[in-house]
């Protein structure tokens, strides 16, 4: 017998075994996957309950939706209308984020000196996802924190035009809206 048909038939020999074991191993996906979908589906419904929609994901006339992910560390907002924020404070507080929530016209913002901004706060906590959606990680707010977040009512297609944020461990004073600051005057070329 030559190498050549001892090798085939060594091969003929294993290739029943290698078979079985690539059909457990479809099977075990298989499995991996409707768990996934499973899991998949009651976050999806937790989702639909803390926005106020129905269980089978009808509409809801909530003015803000919120998904979480599968760890319950990162939460996604969905902002429909600025109307209520104390309803998406309350929703956030239910998550585990205390947060201060303001919505403005577009042409105020919120006094100078409203609160003692969080000394390690190096990076943007908030990350915007399109023109009504914004998504933040729990883990990266420090224990004993508040995020504010300030909204400004948008123009033409825009919901919103700018979303401010701030992180602080001191008490917050209410914002009293005032008009933006001027312009400072523009400053000479040097040519």
């Amino acid at each position: 017998m030559s190498f050549k048909e001892t090798l085939l038939m060594e091969l003929h020999k294993e290739a029943p075994g290698i078979a079985r074991r690539s059909r457990r191993r479809r099977n075990a996906v298989r499995a991996a996957a409707l768990t996934g979908g499973t899991t998949a589906l009651a976050v999806a419904t937790v989702a639909g309950v803390l926005a106020g929609g129905t269980r089978s994901g009808g509409p809801t006339t909530q003015a803000a939706a919120y998904t979480i992910n599968e760890r319950g560390t990162k939460i996604e907002v969905k902002i429909r209308e600025l109307r209520n924020p104390d309803r998406l404070q309350a929703d956030l507080a239910k998550l585990g984020v205390k947060a201060d929530i303001v919505y403005l016209p577009a042409d105020k913002t919120c006094q100078n000196h409203r609160y003692v901004q969080y000394y390690q706060f190096p990076q943007p906590i908030i990350r915007l996802l399109s023109s009504s959606r914004f998504e933040f990680d729990k883990r990266d707010l420090p224990k004993n924190t508040t995020l504010l977040l300030t909204l400004n009512a948008g123009w033409g297609n825009n919901l919103w035009s700018i979303i401010s944020e701030g992180l602080t461990s001191q008490p917050i004073e209410p914002c009293r809206p005032t008009a933006w600051p001027k312009k400072p005057p523009s400053v000479p070329s040097h040519k």
